[in-house]
């Protein structure tokens, strides 16, 4: 028995399922209104396994899981008899997209035939929604296949997909505005400070840059849309920073390298997409993040380091980077908290936190504040005591006549 499980999603702007491989021309993704085919070279291996008993052995297919929410498509199929060296008929035991929209198991047909693979699927309302965004390659991942992991280009055929208008477009964005959605609105994320900038990076260190798009309603969640592209990526600084763009089709992803100490700024240009000509979106074309490169992180201190101070002292505590020479590193984005925890909570179960600029020393307790930046941490635990109650002074007495 052949356990084949096919997951498919669209192309979307986050996450990574493996390194960046070159385009799988040896296999091919075929797109019309009416069917969905993907045909998968075969490594020998593989087909010497599938000439045994491989019960138990599964295929996935991904078509680029940049997005969690894109949308996916789940085929498992199982094998039928015959040599898989001729051609063998497959017979698919389930078929459903995630979100759970469509059903299409009765749509779904597998076979080997000629050293390939083939999967094809017949739902032309599952096969519209699902390349609604007419991805040009897709991400796959497959174990049985010569070129395992890596993009595949998109082949759109006839009967064409029809193409969502315009108008039907901007209606439905005038509909999501009216529910509460605000506008299409796009972003530029690192891996290692989400939309934070500059972004501070280690010699040696890489952050991968990506773009997304969302609309997002206060009351729930938000809305991901992924039919967009850039053209352009640079570095002001090569030096410091080097800019590579992902193989990612759409140009929407770059791995940022961190070459040697100093600043630059990563640029990308060209970024178009149908959210353009809709009359509330951004229409954001360029984005720009501040790099700065540093020497390799050692420690972070928190100075001065007083254990104990009395109530409505005064005293400003630092939290300070410092890499690997000893040097201090200013302007550092180090997150500095401080944790109240009053006198009577002995168990520190009712802990209140803020920042440690604005840390109340008026009153008598305990407060440990804590200082964190990309894996590295300080702590001082502080006991603010009571103030000595005021001291009169003598009363003088006066003399008589």
């Amino acid at each position: 028995m052949l356990s084949v499980a096919a997951f498919l999603v669209l192309v979307g702007p986050g996450g990574v399922l493996g390194a960046s491989r070159p385009l799988r021309t040896a296999d091919s993704v075929i797109v019309s209104r009416n069917a969905l085919k993907l045909s998968l070279a075969m490594d020998s291996s593989s087909m010497a396994r599938l000439a045994g008993d491989v019960r138990g052995s599964e295929l996935m297919l991904a078509v680029d899981n940049d997005l969690l929410t894109s949308p996916r498509l789940m085929v498992v199929v199982a094998s039928a008899s015959g040599s898989p060296r001729n051609q063998s008929v497959i017979a698919a035991t389930g078929c459903r997209t995630a979100p759970v929209t469509y059903a299409c198991r009765d749509s779904a047909h597998a076979e080997v035939a000629n050293g390939r693979f083939v999967v094809t699927v017949r739902d032309s309302a599952m096969i519209a929604w699902l390349f609604a965004e007419r991805p040009a390659a897709v991400w796959v991942h497959a174990p049985v296949a010569r070129a395992r992991t890596g993009y595949v280009d998109v082949a759109y055929i006839d009967p064409q997909l029809a193409t969502p208008a315009m108008a039907a477009l901007v209606r439905q964005d005038s509909i999501a505005a009216s529910d509460g959605w605000g506008p299409w609105t796009r972003m530029m994320w690192t891996s290692s400070f989400a939309a934070l900038d500059p972004v501070w990076m280690q010699i040696g260190e890489q952050a991968r840059a990506y773009l997304g798009e969302m609309q997002c309603r206060p009351i729930d969640s938000c809305n991901y849309r992924t039919d967009f592209s850039a053209s352009k990526w640079t570095s002001s600084d090569s030096t410091v920073a080097r800019v590579v763009p992902t193989d990612n089709p759409r140009q929407v992803e770059a791995l940022i390298t961190a070459l040697r100490p100093g600043r630059s700024t990563v640029t990308v240009a060209g970024v178009h997409g149908p959210s353009d000509e809709l009359p509330r979106s951004t229409r954001v074309h360029e984005f720009t993040r501040h790099i700065v490169v540093t020497n390799r992180l050692a420690r972070i201190q928190i100075t001065p380091r007083p254990t104990t101070i009395r109530a409505g002292s005064r005293v400003t505590l630092n939290a300070q980077l410092v890499d690997e020479f000893g040097a201090i590193l200013p302007d550092a984005p180090i997150n500095f908290v401080v944790i109240y925890d009053w006198p009577d909570n002995k168990s520190w179960s009712q802990k209140r936190y803020d920042l440690a600029t604005r840390a109340d020393l008026t009153t008598p307790g305990h407060r440990r504040f804590i200082a964190n930046l990309r894996g590295l941490a300080d702590t001082l635990d502080l006991e603010v005591v009571p103030a000595p109650p005021l001291r009169r002074p003598p009363r003088v007495r006066q003399r008589g006549p």
